[in-house]
């Protein structure tokens, strides 16, 4: 009997670290009222000395209040969604401390804390999260050690409590050191190891539509341009030692047709020809071929078949990895 309650008093401590920890992330973020932390903070101490009686209208009925206070901070204050909903979190953890009985219960607060470590990283970007989340990873290795061994004399209570080493001091210190070591080595490989920004298909996942793609304008659009320094081609000029004196403007679709509604793709010239083992396409008639730009374009792989081209583009030919066009 000793040994269970060791381990049920031990759980409660992890368990309260653990929401201490994530209580006090986002606390440091500055966006959390101060009569809603205070509140928290509070609950810890008065949960252990004050067992309510068992009946779930109390915790319902403070739940649903909670919920239409940041229903109200949402819609009328204009609050953001992530701070609304993290002080509905922060009010139900600090009911939820009222009724731990069961392993169930010990592992929705807990959820809770993880919830409210990832709405902290969100929140901020100071250095002290790092010491947070280095606290959180070692406590809740800890907890969901003891929270087994409490789930397994729940589901079998025949069984004798655990042994004491299993609980030990020794046994704690010895999983921290094996979190910590997962964390460095973690960042090691994260740092030593190059990281793609290819997908499956090999083409990169762009976030967002690309400005200027859209095959139909409609009269009074107004999209949002996003500035996005990535590299998405490299174009030289063969005829050319040095940069032109004049400026160059690189052009991906034109739009040419007005059907009073909406403008639209011209139809150009396209003829397709053949030069020995390399297909071209014909765009525009050239009058003065003297007067022709050629380049020499590399694609990279941004999710789009569009070409950027010195306007007017008048022909194109070559592979798909190494096109050139003129």
């Amino acid at each position: 009997m000793f040994r269970a309650k060791r381990t049920d008093f031990l759980l409660r401590i992890s368990l309260h670290a653990l929401v201490l920890c994530g209580l006090l992330t986002v606390i440091l973020t500055g966006e959390i009222p101060l009569p809603i932390w205070l509140l928290a903070l509070g609950a810890h101490p008065l949960s252990i000395l004050v067992k309510p009686k068992k009946g779930g209208y109390l915790f319902n009925l403070v739940v649903i209040l909670s919920f239409s206070y940041s229903i109200f901070l949402y819609f009328f204050l204009n609050t953001p969604i992530l701070i609304a909903f993290t002080q509905l979190l922060i009010l139900v953890q600090a009911l939820k401390l009222f009724h731990l009985e069961k392993a169930k219960d010990h592992f929705q607060l807990a959820g809770m804390s993880l919830l409210m470590l990832l709405a902290a990283a969100e929140l901020t970007s100071h250095i002290y999260y790092l010491f947070f989340f280095l606290v959180f990873l070692m406590l809740s290795i800890w907890f969901l050690l003891l929270l087994h061994l409490k789930g397994d004399l729940e589901r079998h209570p025949q069984l004798s409590p655990p042994p004491r080493h299993l609980t030990s001091f020794p046994l704690l210190m010895g999983v921290s050191g094996m979190a910590l070591c997962s964390f460095f080595l973690t960042l090691l490989l994260f740092f030593t190891f190059p990281r793609l920004s290819l997908s499956v298909t090999g083409k990169e996942k762009w976030g967002g539509a690309p400005t200027g793609l859209s095959e139909v304008v409609n009269l009074g659009d107004i999209g949002l341009v996003k500035s996005d320094d990535r590299v998405v081609m490299r174009v030289e000029l063969p005829q050319f030692n040095q940069l032109p004196p004049f400026p160059l403007y690189w052009r991906g679709m034109t739009f040419s047709q007005w059907d009073g509604h909406a403008w639209r793709k011209g139809v150009g010239v396209k003829k397709i020809v053949n030069r020995g083992r390399h297909e071209g396409i014909i765009l525009h008639r050239c009058k003065d071929k003297k007067r022709a730009i050629y380049q020499r374009i590399m694609i990279e792989p941004m999710g789009t078949d569009l070409i950027f081209c010195l306007h007017p583009a008048l022909e194109i030919r070559g592979g798909l990895l190494l096109p050139e066009c003129r």
